[in-house]
């Protein structure tokens, strides 16, 4: 039988011995759990009630004779559990505070330490994929094939004066983050390049 039925069981015993045998009093006192549950109402009622002296064998063997003063017994039974609720859930609130605090306190250098890399990585990444999105590189490439590209980007023709200068070969870093205007002055401070600009297409030299 659980505690809580004991307890129940007990109470009800207390306040209603008439629907009780002597037999089931005494195999009911007799389990350790509840006697020790009578001895602690009997000793609470002889203080609620001013007595000088307990007797718990002589209140329990009354008890057992008579059968009085069930009301008293229920209502000390009923605030000896209140105080037995009320008890355990103030120390299982101040341990749960206590267990929730030191785990923040623990957890928060932690989740700083991983935002701070998360940013880091995430600044890194997009500074890296902005370069590389932005720049071409031309590597000893033909001028024909390094204007195809740029012209294709600015959406201009291109025309040649010299087929001579489509191949001379280049060695260029292109920003796209330039207008063509910045682009082709740069062209032009390579030696034998000669490029300008005339309504919507480059003219080479």
């Amino acid at each position: 039988m659980e505690t809580h039925d004991k307890i129940e069981r007990l109470l009800d015993m207390i306040e209603h011995p008439e629907q009780y045998s002597e037999k089931e009093m005494e195999e009911l006192l007799s389990d350790k759990e509840c006697r020790e549950y009578y001895e602690l109402i009997v000793k609470t009622d002889s203080a609620y009630s001013n007595k000088s002296e307990i007797d718990v064998d002589g209140t329990l063997r009354k008890f057992e004779r008579k059968h009085t003063n069930t009301f008293v017994w229920r209502k000390i039974a009923a605030i000896f559990i209140g105080i037995l609720i009320i008890s355990g859930l103030a120390y299982a609130a101040i341990k749960l505070q206590k267990h929730v605090s030191q785990s923040s306190s623990k957890a928060k250098p932690k989740i700083e330490n991983v935002v701070v890399k998360k940013n880091s990585i995430k600044s890194e990444v997009q500074q890296s994929d902005t370069i590389a999105v932005n720049n071409k590189v031309f590597d000893d490439v033909e001028l024909v094939a390094v204007l195809n590209e740029i012209s294709a980007y600015y959406h201009l023709k291109v025309e040649y004066k010299s087929e001579k200068s489509k191949h001379l070969r280049l060695h260029l870093s292109w920003d796209k983050t330039q207008d063509i205007e910045g682009v082709v002055e740069m062209l032009n401070n390579f030696e034998k390049v000669n490029l300008t600009l005339a309504d919507d297409k480059i003219v080479v030299e």
